[in-house]
């Protein structure tokens, strides 16, 4: 991570613990959380697709259809489950991940062209090496890539 860069939260930061009803600024006096302060743990999944990507490597766009089925299954799957249980609870499968560090150059450089704000990725994780990354934003799962071989992360040989 670079020097000027700030530190991704870890999904404990994001979804567990409790939190003050107010905080402190610098001249110690107390002032009312704002939005960016409550958690979203014990909200069930939900999902945007207005981000997904439909250009090669990581795109929707040439999904058969019973992969569609598949993916929709799961995802339903997931929505009957908190934040909370996705990404604390079951930690090792579903985390975010810095997109400074992200081992593929394509999925990283997209990032960095495309939303540059976004300093971390989520990737939930449908079973054996199949992945969706996206960005969590207000408590909804923005979809972004289909990784199908877990290329993002994994580097390629």
């Amino acid at each position: 991570m670079k020097k000027n860069e700030k530190r991704p939260k870890t999904s404990e930061e994001v979804f567990g613990g409790k939190h003050p009803s107010s905080i402190q600024d610098v001249s110690g006096k107390k002032q009312p959380r704002t939005v960016e302060d409550v958690s979203y743990g014990h909200l069930k999944a939900a999902w945007r697709i207005n981000r997904m990507q439909l250009i090669d490597p990581y795109s929707w766009r040439k999904l058969p259809t019973d992969k569609i089925e598949y993916v929709h299954k799961k995802l339903s799957e997931f929505e009957q489950r908190t934040w909370n249980e996705i990404f604390v609870q079951d930690k090792r499968r579903n985390h975010p991940l810095p997109v400074s560090e992200l081992k593929c150059p394509q999925a990283r450089k997209w990032m960095e062209d495309n939303m540059p704000g976004e300093d971390q990725l989520w990737t939930l994780r449908l079973s054996g090496a199949e992945r969706i990354w996206g960005i969590f934003r207000e408590g909804v799962y923005q979809v972004v890539f289909w990784d199908p071989h877990h290329l993002i992360w994994e580097v390629l040989r």
